[in-house]
């Protein structure tokens, strides 16, 4: 496969952080329209908060807190992602709920197989949902009977993320793979690898085989089709990228580093 490299100056774009007075943001994602962001706070002062905040205007909207002490697993843990601009899907006492935030109206949607639920995903068109839990994938349409598809995994899944056709690609210790929940088909990207250095990392965009990719040396732009690479940043050693989510218009790259996670920062492309 012919590699290329190319640098250009978006690695040089000033990155501005919104910084939290909590100790963690545990998870964070963005509506489909690009405007708001979702994302869960240990707050310093024994608290877990779930909150919305305005990119454009700067505030933030309260959408649930709850006392660490009385929090389950799988809310303490459990990642959260809109299903419309103005509901939310996450997971509360063992089931995956729908969460109205201008309502504020709960809704159970189905029980959960596992205690322990990470990242949430929903599909680009809104009709299905993929999940992380301790040892396996999930995925369930959101219809009135929701079938589970489940698809073991063999490490610790690192990152997730969806692209336009519904499939989730994914990282472990292993590498990257790739599985069509509604269709329970599975695939390893072996790929990537070949372009990026130890990738850990992995964001779809909105044009088919095209990814931001974080590996040991840097974030980059990852072209499969043409077997090219972009480097938008380094990535540093002593403080690399922990979390990634990239705006639906593809233009701005959201990311937590590991020893920063009271703070997200941005990079505009």
């Amino acid at each position: 496969m012919l590699v290329s490299f190319v640098m250009t100056l978006a690695a040089q774009n000033p990155f501005t952080p919104f910084r939290t007075n909590s100790s963690v943001i545990m998870d964070f994602n963005l509506s489909p329209d690009g405007r708001r962001m979702v994302y869960k706070e240990r707050s310093a002062d024994g608290f877990v908060k779930i909150l919305l905040k305005d990119l454009k205007k700067g505030y933030t909207t309260l959408v649930s807190d709850k006392e660490l002490a009385d929090s389950e697993a799988s809310e303490l843990f459990s990642g959260m992602d809109f299903l419309t601009k103005d509901v939310l899907l996450l997971a509360r006492e063992g089931y995956m709920n729908s969460c109205h935030v201008g309502k504020k109206q709960t809704e159970k949607l189905f029980k959960l197989p596992d205690d322990l639920i990470l990242a949430i995903n929903v599909s680009p068109d809104g009709k299905g949902v993929y999940w992380v839990g301790e040892k396996a994938l999930y995925y369930s349409l959101l219809t009135s009977e929701p079938v589970i598809q489940s698809h073991p995994t063999k490490g610790v899944v690192l990152s997730m993320t969806i692209n336009k056709n519904g499939h989730a690609f994914y990282t472990t210790a292993d590498g990257i793979f790739c599985w069509d929940g509604l269709n329970a088909k599975s695939e390893a990207v072996t790929a990537v690898a070949e372009l990026v250095s130890h990738p850990y990392l992995i964001e779809a965009t909105r044009h088919q085989n095209r990814f931001i990719v974080t590996g040991k040396d840097g974030v980059f732009k990852v072209d499969l089709a043409k077997g090219k690479t972009e480097k938008l940043m380094d990535n540093e050693k002593e403080n690399p990228v922990l979390k990634m989510r990239l705006s639906p218009n593809g233009k701005v790259l959201y990311y937590q580093k590991i020893h920063s996670k009271h703070e997200i920062c941005e990079l505009v492309l």
